[in-house]
């Protein structure tokens, strides 16, 4: 990402001092976007206002952006302080399949009472399960999920959303410098 804010510099304010430390903005409100940006960035607003807005579209006070201020905050310790430590969770799921392929499954805070039938074959209260019969076939998944401690998000999960959320700023990015 610094790279795209380097070409964006390069391209687009070129009264920026050059020896200046700047980043790829990432900022948590409007407010404190556009005062980095004309620091960073001068000029930027006006010689290139799609790039401006672009940049600002992806900050992760904006709907759907959360994800760039997780992973830039997990970038930043696991670069200048210690690695983020993951944290294991677990869930798990019932899944019933039936004749013909047809599933349902739940997972923990359902509860079935008696006279409860899935596929036609009733659940037994005392275990939560279906009676066991050839028509469904009934599995006990566990779900694993490490979550960076401290965040509540999924490692995995962000680092896919941020793999395509830069390549996504890259490719709104780039054509309009």
């Amino acid at each position: 990402m610094d790279y795209i804010a380097h070409d964006i510099r390069e391209r687009c304010c070129p009264e920026a001092p050059s020896k200046a430390k700047f980043y790829f903005p990432i900022l948590p409100d409007q407010k404190t976007f556009e005062t980095r940006l004309n620091e960073w960035f001068p000029g930027l607003p006006k010689v290139a206002p799609k790039v401006a807005a672009a940049l600002e579209a992806v900050q992760p006070y904006q709907p759907g952006c959360a994800w760039l201020g997780q992973f830039n905050q997990v970038n930043n310790d696991n670069k200048h302080g210690d690695l983020v430590e993951q944290v294991r969770t677990e869930r798990p799921e019932t899944k019933v399949t039936g004749a013909g392929g047809c599933q349902v499954s739940w997972g923990p805070g359902v509860t079935f009472g008696s006279g409860v039938s899935i596929m036609g074959v009733p659940v037994d209260p005392r275990t939560q399960l279906p009676v066991p019969h050839p028509s469904i076939r009934v599995e006990r998944i566990t779900w694993v999920d490490f979550q960076f401690a401290g965040m509540g998000v999924s490692a995995l999960g962000l680092l896919k959303k941020a793999l395509a959320g830069v390549r996504e700023i890259e490719e709104k990015i780039q054509p309009l410098l």
